[in-house]
């Protein structure tokens, strides 16, 4: 990984002594003509964002819902095992799928406000309507979660949420959360390494400013940070 990386920086460098002083206003006009075209079309794009993800909640609350009821009766194993599969994957997909039209929307409301010319209630009412999705849809899905399977603890919205929904879970259930975590993990280390290489490449070409890089590296750093406490406190663990 760190000879990638290294690699990287090289490849970098000598592209920017090539080309570093090369004009670069195109591409920065496009830059900013995508995103003054967003800002423009702030409400549209709102709406739609606010339209997909209410449609994608309400079909995966409603499919979920018939599941849930259709596993209370089901006296079938394998028809049973089969509705925990589907119930499994319409949750995740619903809450999956939230979280990423809730990165749209701060996205889209901080860059109009950032580059727009004022804020109006308007625009306020567009980005608080949708928001308030999130946590209603959330709360909906894990209170059906939690009817389909009553071992599950937790309270939708406490801090200890996730604590407690972990620890209700059975081994099978805590091994693939496990799983997918270590799996993001590693993604994530690819990815944020990458991103302040690349960012560090990009201002060879373009005023991104030290901010940017500063921001990279803190994510970069902490996410080293974390990773490394956790894994010394569960060796120590091992050891006691």
């Amino acid at each position: 990984m760190g000879g990638k990386i290294l690699l990287g920086a090289v490849i970098g460098g000598i592209i920017g002594y090539m080309f570093g002083d090369s004009d670069s206003t195109a591409v920065e006009e496009t830059a900013n003509y995508f995103l003054d075209m967003t800002v423009n079309a702030y409400r549209p794009v709102m709406i739609i964002v606010t339209l997909c993800m209410l449609l994608l909640n309400l079909l995966c609350f409603f499919k979920l819902r018939s599941c849930v009821l259709q596993a209370e009766g089901c006296k079938d194993e394998e028809k049973s095992d089969l509705l925990d599969d589907k119930i499994d994957l319409i949750s995740t997909l619903c809450l999956s799928g939230n979280g990423v039209f809730y990165i749209l929307l701060f996205f889209t409301y901080a860059l109009s406000y950032i580059r727009g010319d004022e804020t109006d209630i308007m625009k306020v009412f567009l980005f608080i309507v949708p928001v308030l999705i999130y946590p209603t849809f959330n709360i909906l899905i894990i209170n059906l979660l939690k009817r389909h399977d009553p071992s599950k603890k937790g309270v939708p919205g406490s801090v200890c949420f996730q604590k407690d929904w972990m620890e209700s879970c059975d081994e099978a259930e805590k091994m693939r959360t496990f799983r997918t975590s270590y799996q993001t993990n590693i993604a994530s280390c690819y990815i944020i390494s990458i991103g302040f290489c690349a960012t560090a490449i990009l201002a060879l070409f373009f005023p991104v400013g030290v901010f940017a890089l500063f921001i990279t590296a803190l994510m970069w750093l902490a996410q080293t940070i974390i990773t490394a406490y956790y894994d010394i406190k569960s060796k120590k663990e091992k050891m006691m």
